[in-house]
């Protein structure tokens, strides 16, 4: 008779052991679906990419970024980037907005070569209008 009682509390004991854990696991799954974060693809420049050059397929990779940390402009596909020109100089690991590119055909009446000209020629101008004038370019 004892060890029917014996044996009836074990298996009450894994029933109750079984049931703990699941409830366990339920709770800690809960916790880890609501601290998700909410991601969206935004294309990333996998190397250096200097202004005025067109931007190769090779140069791009899609990560994922939270919603919130996303900026207005970015672009979410390869596609959409791949054999646009770079306004701005773009380091690896960066994002590419269409702030930072320009098609061929937004640069009227100039290749690229000479809208990237003009644009070093604009730097230049306005770095020697920053410099102290014992240090200003000729």
């Amino acid at each position: 008779m004892a060890a029917k009682r014996y044996s009836f509390v074990f298996y009450i004991a894994i029933l109750v052991a079984i049931g703990t854990t699941y409830a366990v696991f339920k709770v800690l799954e809960s916790t880890k679906a609501s601290s998700r974060v909410a991601t969206a693809p935004v294309v990333v420049a996998t190397r250096d990419i200097p202004d005025g050059v067109l931007i190769d397929r090779l140069a791009l990779t899609v990560a994922q970024w939270p919603v919130s940390t996303v900026p207005v402009g970015a672009y979410g596909t390869i596609d959409s980037v791949a054999g646009r020109v770079t306004r701005v100089d773009r380091s690896a690991d960066s994002k590419l907005t269409c702030r930072d590119t320009c098609t061929e055909l937004e640069v009227p009446g100039r290749t690229v070569a000479q809208a990237f000209e003009a644009r070093v020629a604009t730097r230049l101008r306005t770095t020697a209008a920053r410099q102290p004038r014992s240090r200003r370019l000729p």
